[in-house]
């Protein structure tokens, strides 16, 4: 499993959001980094990470509410069991719908639709 971090930034105030996408190829990589996210890691439908992985990207993000991006209902299960192990920050996990351009679904963040994990 390859993961990558954002490149090293200047420790800063802890942010009220930070997000993690799990990706696949450098293109979408390019794109989640455009966007902001704090932290990729690579995986996809044959090569998803474990919930130690995840558990160490959200560890990496300086966050109080950390949101995970997987790009695959595979992944959904190893987020899941991240989010339960997390103490120190509150783990969230986004589904997308559609192939990369659909709705973020934010729990509990205060946004109409928005569910509770």
């Amino acid at each position: 499993m390859v993961i990558r971090q954002q490149e090293s930034k200047p420790e800063e105030p802890r942010k009220d959001f930070g997000f993690v996408a799990v990706s696949i190829g450098q293109g979408m990589n390019d794109i989640f980094r455009e966007l902001g996210v704090d932290y990729l890691i690579e995986g996809g439908q044959t090569m998803n990470p474990s919930t130690e992985d995840m558990l160490n990207a959200i560890e990496q993000v300086n966050a109080e509410t950390v949101f995970i991006l997987p790009n695959n209902k595979n992944i959904i299960l190893a987020a899941t069991q991240a989010q339960s192990l997390v103490e120190d920050k509150k783990g969230r996990i986004s589904k997308l719908e559609g192939c990369g351009s659909g709705t973020v679904r934010p729990d509990d963040a205060g946004y109409p639709g928005s569910e509770s994990q």
